[in-house]
């Protein structure tokens, strides 16, 4: 077993013993929210290559947290590719094996649909990437590190092209979802 393999079946380990309210004191950390919120997190990134779709529950969860995780643009870029890498491309896959020249249908409607919801969260998880590491945002805000601008660039540039797919090419409308992408809930 692998270095890794050992800190994912711990992470795993740790989260089921907070999720169960077997821990009662968050040592090391400020509280269980941030404990939960950096285990998740570390999840995600140890299985994003291995694992995607567990990957984006991770990230998923770890983003839900009230921890510093909610404002971190790393881990909402990471989100963003898990999710297009793993839930996405398994539904896509399926998707065109099953009614790829075939008519529409209910059932095919209803699969399009389902990958239309998760290119959605694809698009608002690097939305929140980009607009979380806007350079005039004041980084006491967030309790972490500032991006540079070329993080954001090329979150923009791939939330532009992936943005455009789902919108008939255009971008209409792109730069109003990440002014206010951050004032709404998660999809």
């Amino acid at each position: 077993m692998s270095l890794n393999d050992e800190t994912i079946d711990y992470s795993r380990k740790a989260l089921q013993l907070i999720e169960a309210g077997k821990v009662s004191k968050p040592d090391p950390f400020l509280n269980l929210e941030t404990g939960t919120g950096f285990l998740n997190n570390t999840l995600g990134s140890l299985l994003k290559d291995k694992s995607p779709v567990e990957a984006a529950a991770a990230f998923s969860r770890a983003v839900r947290t009230k921890s510093i995780y909610e404002n971190d643009p790393l881990t909402y870029y990471r989100l963003g590719v898990v999710i297009l890498k793993g839930p996405y491309a398994q539904l896509s896959n399926e998707y065109n094996e099953k009614y790829g020249a075939k008519q529409s249908s209910a059932e095919q409607r209803a699969a399009l649909q389902q990958l239309n919801l998760l290119g959605t969260r694809a698009i608002d998880a690097f939305a929140r990437s980009v607009a979380l590491s806007d350079p005039t945002r004041p980084a006491a805000t967030t309790g972490l590190t500032q991006f540079t601008p070329d993080f954001r660039t090329k979150v923009l540039a791939q939330l532009t092209a992936l943005y455009k797919s789902f919108h008939d090419d255009s971008d209409a409308g792109l730069s109003e979802l990440v002014s206010s992408v951050l004032a709404k809930p998660l999809p």
